[in-house]
């Protein structure tokens, strides 16, 4: 496979999705996984390097990758991407449609959770 690596800011595709998921699956990123390294991404993938102990450049290279525990994929393996080798888009691929699903996988028992929202 060829690497679409780095990733920064002004790219888009597949591969900038999967960052996006990984990030929001560690409560860094809260914007839309939208394909688009944008300015909230970039500071989101900045805030995970400094605290990963990396170098906080905002820039996405082999590294920061290891640190997320994925490996970055091509358009063609969107759909089929191994749990174990990117587990965080995989959950969300899996139970787009149940978030209690969703939330038993992340570790959070969601029988007291309020459905309303405020």
């Amino acid at each position: 496979m060829t690497s679409p690596l780095p990733i920064a800011q002004g790219d888009e595709g597949p591969s900038v999705v999967a960052l996006q998921v990984a990030l929001a699956a560690l409560g860094i990123y809260s914007g839309e996984s939208s394909g688009v390294f944008d300015e909230s991404t970039h500071e989101a993938v900045m805030q995970f390097q400094s605290g990963s102990g990396l170098d906080p450049a905002g820039v996405v290279d082999s590294e920061t990758w290891s640190a997320l525990g994925s490996q970055p994929f091509e358009s063609s393996e969107i759909t089929q991407l191994p749990e174990d080798e990117f587990p965080a888009a995989a959950r969300v691929l899996e139970t787009p449609d149940d978030p209690d699903a969703y939330l038993e996988l992340l570790g959070i028992d969601p029988s007291g959770l309020d459905d309303d929202v405020a």
